[in-house]
């Protein structure tokens, strides 16, 4: 069955939203201090070992066609491009894991900690079902569309706080070792790189151009925030659930006050988005896997499993950060990302040599 196509430009919407979204649902590790320069300059290493995880995968895929990846992996060695679909299979459900289930937490202690929980967990649950149903090509619609107001909500959020920004918050750094930490679990959030491997064969224009501007503007973007959240929070940060939340809280202009309520939509929409992207791949990843069998029940099987893990960790911060700490460590990213892309371009090019 021919997949359906989406702009670049609406999967560049797509990634950028979940990036985004990524810091947002991000829960502050107790034990970290978020201090001087560290994010600063444990961003910009972190982006730096995001493009040295993606160069294997660019060179593969630079000349596939219309073949996904998995496609092109087995292809080439059917027992490793099968070990590659299983573990994007693997990855692609803990980021909807722990997409969701920090959604949930977020919402449940955060934005509407005074709501009924299970019923707002149905909501969330009915919009991603539903999401899923639809497919790729009505969610890059809507991605685009929500990233307008995304992009609104950042630009009048850190605009806003621009005049509250004290450049003395930015100490000297202390401990290196935290710079190294928090560049490896920055780039091991990094789920969207899984996402511009598997959506590659399913976009259409100036792919490679449109990849470059996500991982540069993205990385902007993420920078900014982590500079206003040292130099306006200060060490309220560290103490601080979700910083870049409180961050928001604190944005006001002249007679639109406080936006708390606008920021806090569009980031609920943002997490639906996200947690739809990451399904749809996995539901994609394990059609590729078996591809011989017609998997009909697939959709409800999967949702049948995964909603209620999730709801089962929203209540519970601790599994929550043991699962931040699982799929953040950068080992998922760096085996699936890197390592098997790697392994089949080496192998492709030790046949080209042979013939």
């Amino acid at each position: 069955m021919k997949e359906i196509r989406i702009g670049a430009g609406q999967a560049f919407a797509l990634l950028m939203i979940s990036r985004v979204f990524t810091l947002v649902a991000w829960v502050h590790q107790n034990d970290l201090e978020l201090d001087g320069n560290l994010l600063l300059w444990g961003e910009l290493l972190g982006f730096l070992l995001q493009l040295v995880l993606l160069l294997p995968a660019f060179f593969l895929l630079r000349q596939s066609g219309d073949r996904s990846a998995i496609e092109l992996a087995v292809g080439i060695n059917k027992p490793i491009g099968k070990l590659f679909a299983l573990s994007c299979a693997v990855v692609t459900f803990g980021f909807s894991l722990l997409t969701l289930s920090s959604f949930l937490y977020f919402l449940i202690t955060t934005a509407f900690s005074n709501q009924a929980t299970f019923l707002m967990f149905l909501l969330v649950a009915a919009v991603v079902v539903y999401g899923v149903c639809c497919g790729l090509e009505p969610l890059a619609r809507t991605g685009t569309i929500l990233f307008f107001f995304c992009t609104a909500s950042l630009l009048f959020g850190m605009c806003t706080l621009v005049p509250n920004i004290q450049i003395a918050e930015l100490h000297p750094i202390g401990q290196y070792r935290d710079i190294l930490q928090i560049a490896l679990e920055r780039c091991g959030s990094g789920g969207e790189l899984l996402c511009v491997i598997l959506l590659f064969h399913r976009m259409h224009g100036k792919r490679g151009r449109w990849i470059a501007a996500f991982l540069g503007v993205s990385f902007l973007i993420l920078w900014a925030l982590d500079f206003l959240t040292l130099t306006v929070m200060g060490n309220y940060a560290s103490v601080n659930l979700y910083p870049v939340h409180a961050l928001f809280g604190m944005a006001q202009f002249s007679i639109f006050q406080h936006l708390e309520a606008f920021h806090t939509t569009v980031w609920i929409f943002m997490g639906c988005l996200k947690t739809i992207l990451y399904l749809s791949l996995l539901l994609s990843v394990i059609r590729e896997l078996f591809p011989a069998r017609p998997l009909r029940y697939l959709t409800p099987a999967v949702m049948a499993v995964f909603l209620p893990v999730a709801l089962f960790i929203c209540y519970r911060a601790h599994w929550i950060r043991v699962l931040q700490l699982a799929v953040y460590n950068g080992v998922p990213l760096l085996i699936t990302v890197w390592f098997f892309p790697l392994l089949l371009l080496l192998l492709r090019l030790g046949k080209e040599r042979k013939k």
